[in-house]
């Protein structure tokens, strides 16, 4: 037993475990999350400030990593000194660009206008700039418009499952995919086997596609949303 920090903790019911030690506290959390996921082997982090919520946005979309640490956290637990394979994905120059549907601008109606996106291409550096409702999409740390080298597009299933409207979707599976790169289109399909499986992204002969060297923007669309690009 613990004493509750908060002195309105018998009143509130707001908090319900308060009372227990917070060791206790973890392995209870560890049990439901091993059977609410089937996962067996789950490590709770709480030494440091690894994830944190910015009230500037609304929750659940506030949840923000602290990427310095998580990266320091990464090298701690690492159990092998087998190198990081960094042929995650390759990049290479675009092939028989001449022959791939052009696509400058990019637009993507997911449900109402203030969700719906725009990519605008741009030669000179190569770059997909985002728009977001008619507005430039702003990165929220330095300022600067969202701008990608490549612009995946995902087809999938998804579902509405709360009254919040919040989506699940199907992400293990495979199906088709577009890649927008060097104002071109590339036919694509993707496929994930497992949860600790990564996402692979093929071209038409089955082969690992190839980006153009920069950021990767990946979106998920489903059969009734409205993709067009020029």
């Amino acid at each position: 037993m613990a004493t509750p920090l908060c002195p309105y903790f018998k009143l509130c019911n707001g908090c319900t475990c308060q009372h227990i030690d917070y060791s206790r506290q973890l392995d209870n959390k560890k049990t439901e999350l091993k059977h609410a996921i089937g996962y067996p082997e789950i490590e709770v982090f709480t030494d440091k400030e690894y994830f944190y919520r910015n009230k500037n946005y609304y929750a659940p979309h506030n949840l923000f990593a602290n990427l310095n640490e998580v990266k320091e956290l990464v090298k701690s637990k690492m159990k092998s000194k087998k190198k990081y394979d960094k042929s995650f994905f390759q990049f290479n120059d675009l092939e028989d660009m001449e022959n791939l549907d052009k696509a400058s601008e990019i637009e993507i109606n997911f449900s109402y206008p203030s969700f719906n996106v725009v990519f605008n291409y741009d030669e000179s550096d190569q770059k997909y700039y985002r728009f977001l409702a008619g507005k430039k999409h702003l990165d929220s740390i330095d300022g600067s418009q969202i701008a990608p080298s490549n612009v995946v597009v995902l087809l999938t299933n998804y579902r509405t499952y709360d009254s919040y409207g919040r989506l699940e979707y199907d992400l293990i599976g495979e199906g088709s995919a577009m890649l927008f790169r060097n104002g071109r289109m590339v036919p694509a399909n993707w496929k994930k086997s497992g949860v600790l499986e990564r996402l692979n992204i093929f071209d038409k002969n089955a082969g690992e596609i190839s980006f153009e060297s920069g950021q990767i923007w990946i979106g998920f669309i489903n059969d009734e949303t409205k993709l067009d690009f020029f």
